[in-house]
């Protein structure tokens, strides 16, 4: 009779527990770890979205209004007339009201230029408002003094900034005087964090300065050089009437010059017909009276060709200036259709550099 079977029952051991906590704590630690250095990459990205939206927010102000805003001193969202650091005024520029962003601006940039781009248009009274064309020519006297941002070492338009840490900002002034710009070397209380900056010329590109400063520029300059060839189209056309004038007058001339010819055509060979009737109503016993008559005849018949060669070229002269005023005629005409195109090319010219000056960067 064999005895009861006994059933005996296995478990964990020691070591396996041991090694399933090492895990537990290895991966408990990793996870531990990565949540705060997601958190800092999740914020980081929002840091920069929102510093990318600001400054498109700030593009947006200096297009409408022509100058950068003043910056927020005291926190409460708005523009402090004159202010060129602190906090970025969030509310002036339709940000998120909780947004803290330090920022820094150029003293010479927060007030809108006066009509500083007033192309000289000849024959023409331009007065244009001002605009982003006077903002653009602002931004080159601007960067060609070079001055630097108030308390940073680099020239530029603005700078923000978003440190790590926004309690350990004190004095938002002091600290936006302190941001150190991208590619400078830190400036000494200056926070870590992003930070975001644009130049004179970078701000200048960013609006199309170059673009739109050019066309402008290009279409006064073509303006001004259709103006003067309408000028000399015009002045070609009154001298090319005033030779129709004259060709009219020599004209005249001519026909006064073939009927005086034929006046003296008429008169020799009056004197020849007198000759004649003298010849033959005559008394020539003697070979003096005979050579008297022969005389008169050769006289009467050399004042008759004459007259004749008179005639001839009065005729010639009177073709020659029907043709030289059926010539200057058709010179005058196409002087007139020059005239007309010069005017008609002037005016669009005068036209395009008025609605590019009124236009601004609009366009």
């Amino acid at each position: 009779m064999s005895g009861p079977c006994v059933r005996r029952q296995r478990g964990f051991s020691l070591v396996e527990i041991a090694v399933a906590l090492l895990i537990a704590g290895l991966v408990s630690a990793v996870v531990f770890t990565l949540i705060p250095i997601g958190g800092q990459v999740l914020r980081a990205d929002h840091d920069e979205r929102l510093l990318a939206q600001a400054e498109q927010a700030l593009l947006g102000h200096a297009r409408a209004k022509l100058h950068l805003p003043a910056a927020d001193s005291d926190g409460d969202g708005r523009p402090d007339p004159g202010s060129t650091s602190g906090w970025l005024p969030v509310r002036e520029l339709g940000l998120p009201g909780d947004a803290r962003i330090l920022y820094s601006a150029h003293a010479a940039l927060l007030a809108a230029p006066g009509n500083v781009y007033a192309p000289h248009l000849a024959g023409a009274e331009v007065s244009s408002p001002t605009n982003g064309l006077d903002l653009c020519l602002h931004l080159q006297q601007v960067q060609a003094n070079g001055t630097p941002l108030a308390g940073l070492s680099m020239p530029a338009a603005y700078a923000l900034g978003m440190p790590n840490e926004r309690g350990q900002v004190g004095n938002a002034q002091a600290a936006a005087r302190a941001l150190a710009l991208p590619g400078a070397a830190p400036v000494a209380g200056s926070l870590p964090g992003l930070t975001l900056a644009a130049g004179v010329g970078e701000l200048s590109s960013r609006l199309a300065c170059a673009d739109r400063l050019g066309r402008a520029q290009g279409a006064a300059q073509s303006a001004a050089a259709a103006y003067s060839i309408a000028e000399v189209a015009q002045f070609n056309y009154r001298f090319r009437k005033f030779d129709v004038r004259t060709n009219e007058a020599l004209l005249k001339a001519a026909e006064t010059g073939v009927a005086a010819a034929a006046a003296s055509l008429a008169f020799a060979i009056f004197d020849e017909a007198i000759a004649v009737f003298l010849t033959t109503t005559g008394n020539f016993e003697t070979g003096f009276k005979i050579a008297l008559a022969v005389m008169e005849h050769a006289n009467a018949l050399a004042s008759v060709g004459y007259a004749v060669f008179l005639v001839k070229m009065a005729d010639d002269d009177l073709k020659g200036a029907r043709e030289s005023l059926a010539t200057a005629k058709d010179i005058a005409a196409r002087a007139s259709t020059r005239n007309d195109l010069a005017a008609h090319a002037r005016d669009q010219a005068l036209q395009q550099a008025k609605a590019l000056d009124i236009a601004g960067i609009d366009k």
